[in-house]
């Protein structure tokens, strides 16, 4: 799978309201499983809240923050 980290950080920074990963999924056109698992990877991502459970389930509503040019990245 190409990566979509660029795709998604787009999304989240035009987001006013944040989005989950099946928001997100859709608007990519892309798998919400592949989503998921590319989320904790993207730079400036974090989980906003929870939306309520729909079926018994929280989805996690994600944001972007900006993060400016000379910031250095973490190490892992």
């Amino acid at each position: 799978m190409q990566s979509r980290h660029n795709q998604i950080r787009e999304l989240l920074l035009n987001s006013e309201d944040g989005m989950t990963a099946n928001e997100i999924a859709a608007r990519l056109d892309a798998d919400p499983a592949a989503i998921r698992r590319a989320l904790p990877d993207v730079y400036g991502v974090y989980i906003d809240r929870w939306n309520a459970p729909k079926r018994g389930q929280y989805a996690a509503v994600y944001v972007c923050m900006e993060v400016p040019d000379n910031t250095p990245r973490p190490n892992k």
